[in-house]
């Protein structure tokens, strides 16, 4: 497996937007953002995220994922 096998299909992930949680959205949108910032900014836009500490949103389960790519992410 490569890493372009992990890859998020963006275009599929925009469609389930509209059926997830409010919460679901944005943790989504976020993984997104780190793959590609300009299609996941979008998604977050869309989810009326406006800064980080919309964050404080998600439980802690999600938040740790977030952080943990914050501090270990170098680059897809």
């Amino acid at each position: 497996t490569s890493k372009w096998d992990l890859r998020p299909k963006v275009l599929l992930l925009n469609d389930a937007l509209d059926v997830l949680s409010g919460g679901q959205r944005m943790f989504l949108s976020a993984m997104v953002s780190f793959y590609n910032a300009r299609e996941g900014g979008a998604m977050l836009k869309r989810c009326g995220f406006e800064g980080l500490s919309d964050l404080g949103g998600l439980d802690l389960d999600r938040r740790k994922v977030i952080a943990d790519l914050v501090l270990n992410y170098s680059g897809w």
